[in-house]
This record gives structure tokens, C-alpha cells and sequence, in this order.
């Protein structure tokens, strides 16, 4: 795994446009996608990342309904 295939909580939280406590939460919780620990430091896959992307655009209401009409 290189450096580049890994996301940071920061990295995570500017994609998502929320703030790094917010994604410590969803993380907590469980709403999240799956992080691992360096030391102090949760990094995120790329490819988990990406997962749980595409699953919660696959699950969204608003995208289903766009797809019926």
C-alpha cells in the first residue's frame, strides 16, 4: 500500500465537507467508512473510502428517485 492509496481524517473531512470531529463520529458510530490506527493518527483505504461512497449514493432516496424518472 502506498502513501497515496490511504486518506487522512482531514483528507476524508474536506472531501466530505464536514469537520474532523464529525467524521471522528460517524467513525464512532459506525456511519463511517472502516479506518485503522497509526499511533495517534486514523487513516482511511482509499478503496474503503470509495466503498462506502458508492454505497451511500446507491442507498440515497434522492439518487433512486432521479433514476426511476
Amino acid at each position: 500500500m502506498t502513501p497515496q492509496q490511504v486518506v487522512t481524517t482531514r483528507e476524508l473531512a474536506a472531501l466530505l465537507r464536514k469537520t474532523p470531529a464529525a467524521i471522528k463520529t460517524m467513525r464512532h458510530r459506525g456511519k463511517g467508512p472502516r479506518g485503522f490506527r497509526v499511533g495517534r493518527k486514523v487513516l482511511y483505504p482509499a478503496a474503503e473510502v470509495e466503498a462506502w461512497l458508492a454505497a451511500r449514493l446507491a442507498n440515497d432516496p434522492l439518487v433512486q428517485r432521479a433514476n426511476r424518472a
